[in-house]
């Protein structure tokens, strides 16, 4: 079971060299405090508000993206995570857009596939409207949909499943839109976690399917919000080679944000 948290910061909340050393590339000072380093990091790595991860376009030349590349693989930013394998009594799939998701599913299919066996499969979605150009445009279905969870609900029911999940009636997190600052947001990770335990499930141990760069910080909220009763791994595929430094950045700084919040240096 891989300890995210020790890939960017020390038990003394300090950077790793790893974390360092992309900090100094992007001339920040890494020696400062952890909420400062925070703070900064929100103001020059997050995406404008009204944007989502798949409006990020690369904006660095192909030799400054390789070494960054590096860099991130460094900190868990890139590479494929893989289970312990064996029996769990939830399979927490993170939802997310069409390419994501798409991928999400084939890697959950392959390892139950091989070696996990859940006794309950949750999948954590939305009732975000799909992207008309990333995501409805390339769909081409009767009783086309309209949401994310009506997406992730059509991908899953036309999916051949493996023995060890074809028995198991799915549980469907639908979270609603959210209001921040007097305007309607799409729910966040940390929105459809929160809308699962109103549920109240029992603890138990958890796999989270995720995939890159998403592992470290979707693993962060996790440990957040659920009580140390539950036992957490997270897992997921590599990162594709389209993903923007930029994106990287962004999940960086919402990683180290969520850090911070389960360290008690900062507050939600």
């Amino acid at each position: 079971m891989h300890n995210f948290s020790d890939f960017i910061l020390t038990n003394d909340n300090k950077p790793t060299t790893a974390l360092k050393n992309i900090l100094n590339y992007c001339a920040i000072n890494p020696d400062q405090p952890l909420n400062a380093l925070i703070a900064q990091t929100q103001k020059q790595w997050l995406r404008p508000a009204s944007s989502e991860r798949w409006h990020l376009q690369e904006t660095r030349k192909s030799d400054q993206k390789t070494y960054l590349l590096t860099l991130f693989k460094e900190i868990g930013l890139v590479q494929q995570f893989d289970p312990r394998g064996g029996n769990y009594d939830y399979i927490l799939f993170m939802g997310g857009d069409l390419p994501g998701m798409q991928e999400r599913l084939a890697y959950m299919l392959s390892i139950c596939q091989e070696k996990i066996i859940p006794r309950n499969l949750v999948f954590l979605t939305a009732e975000r409207p799909l992207d008309p150009e990333h995501e409805s445009a390339h769909l081409d279905f009767e009783n086309q949909p309209k949401t994310e969870y009506e997406l992730l609900r059509f991908l899953y029911e036309h999916a051949q499943l493996p023995l060890s999940l074809s028995s198991i009636a799915p549980i469907y997190i639908n979270t609603p839109n959210q209001m921040r600052n007097n305007r309607i947001c799409r729910a966040t990770t940390p929105d459809t976690l929160i809308e699962w335990l109103k549920e109240r499930p029992i603890p138990g141990s958890c796999l989270v399917i995720s995939s890159q760069p998403l592992i470290g910080y979707q693993n962060s909220v996790t440990h957040t919000l659920l009580s140390k009763k539950f036992i957490i791994e997270s897992v997921g595929p590599e990162a594709s080679l389209e993903i923007s430094t930029d994106e990287y950045l962004d999940t960086l700084a919402r990683w180290l944000y969520q850090e911070g919040i389960l360290r008690k240096v900062t507050s939600a």
